[in-house]
């Protein structure tokens, strides 16, 4: 039973491949969009998308948002008290400095050179917004905007990769002084070269995230089917599980709290594979097991043992993901396309990812906005394997009730492990 239950596990995960977002995104895309509109430079090394900026380039980063870059370089002197800011900063620093947009770190030192930090960069946008952030809570404040979330900024540190990604995020947030977007105000002052690249994405972006995507508020089942171009590998304590189809459907009663999933492959090679599908189910505290072979059941809440149904993508699905997290968003009057940079979604560990290169999603809304179905496309490398690439198709469909087995009080107690 104890391999049974690693094996479903293991399919279940495969079922379930577009995991909650990783931390390890690659955010390129945002890079590449900022240098179309001159809004992120390199040196002569390139775009240095790895390492950290500078203070100084995060304030040359400010004030080109701000639209401001071509009124700093007129200045006619350099008055601020920075001894340390070298000379192509410092117009820079003396725009910012005289409006009390930047502060040093003591009297006349500036920090040109010394790494920005995210929690400085976002004070640094909450300002190119209008606003007057507690630099202490400057964080927590950018979050509520979807400039700083679990993609764009991970920990305290910052790369010149993630600066870009905070900054099309803050593009898209409405400035204090009004304007639908920080671009618009950028477009208005003729501050950035016309090019509609930028633009169509801000405005996918917003439109996106105003969109109103939900599961049926009564009973519906949900089933995930997951297909690949080759074999999918799956590593458990046992060895290896192999196919190239794997489906599981659920139908979940969220007032009620019951759930009845079923769960089945083709093409298995580990040894102990159920010859039937194995059937879960949930009810009063316990979540229920019918490998085929035996039955048992173990203490677990409804949360717990909802988020190993298919019925966790579909919540995924139908929650926007935050700013930073895709670079590209349209929309059909029924369906929208999300373009997720690569590695935002991880693969499952089992899976062994070395490296995620592709990932996309199609979502279909009925009336209401009511998720219909998700189609989702991953292209990836993996150790055993090469390059494959997973196709995920799952359906939303209201459903009459929970059809609970009802022979539940048969169920025998899962031994402590």
């Amino acid at each position: 039973m104890k391999r049974t239950i690693r094996t479903l596990a293991a399919l279940l995960a495969a079922v379930l491949l577009l995991a909650p977002a990783a931390l390890a995104a690659d955010l390129s895309e945002h890079a590449s969009l900022l240098r179309s509109a001159d809004l992120l430079l390199g040196t002569d090394r390139g775009l240095e998308l790895e390492r950290a900026p500078t203070r100084a380039e995060a304030a040359a980063m400010l004030v080109r948002l701000l639209g401001a870059e071509e009124a700093a370089l007129s200045a006619e002197a350099y008055t601020a008290p920075f001894t340390d800011v070298r000379d192509w900063a410092a117009p820079y620093v003396q725009y910012l400095w005289e409006r009390g947009l930047v502060r040093g770190i003591d009297g006349d030192t500036f920090g040109s050179a010394l790494p920005c930090t995210a929690q400085q960069y976002a004070a640094l946008l909450l300002r190119a917004l209008g606003r007057e952030p507690d630099y202490d809570a400057a964080l927590a404040e950018a979050e509520t905007l979807g400039i700083v979330n679990a993609v764009t900024c991970p920990g305290g540190s910052l790369t010149r990769e993630q600066m870009a990604a905070m900054s099309c995020a803050a593009l898209a947030c409405a400035p204090v002084s009004g304007g639908p977007d920080l671009l618009a105000n950028l477009e208005a002052a003729g501050a950035i070269p016309e090019q509609a690249r930028l633009r169509e994405a801000v405005d996918g972006w917003n439109a996106y995230r105003s969109a109103a995507i939900s599961l049926p508020q009564g009973p519906y089942t949900v089933t995930a089917v997951l297909l690949l171009d080759g074999y999918w590998t799956m590593t458990t304590d046992d060895g290896t599980v192999e196919g190239r189809r794997a489906e599981a459907t659920v139908t979940v009663d969220p007032a009620a709290e019951q759930f009845v999933c079923t769960v089945s492959g083709e093409d298995p090679e580990l040894p102990g594979w159920p010859a039937a599908p194995v059937t879960m189910a949930w009810a009063d505290g316990f979540l229920y097991v019918d490998d085929g072979t035996s039955r048992t059941r173990q203490p677990l809440s409804f949360a717990d043992a909802l988020a190993r149904t298919p019925q966790r993508m579909a919540a995924n699905a139908a929650s926007v993901k935050p700013l930073g997290s895709y670079y590209a968003a349209t929309a059909t009057p029924d369906a929208w396309r999300v373009q997720l940079c690569p590695g935002v979604y991880g693969l499952w560990d089992g899976l062994h990812p070395t490296g995620t290169e592709t990932l996309s999603e199609e979502l279909t809304v009925g009336p209401g906005g009511v998720l219909r179905t998700v189609a989702a496309d991953l292209g990836a490398y993996t150790v055993a394997s090469g390059r494959q690439t997973y196709t995920v198709h799952l359906t939303v469909a209201p459903a009459a009730a929970v059809d609970l087995p009802g022979d539940l009080a048969e169920y025998g107690d899962l031994p402590a492990q």
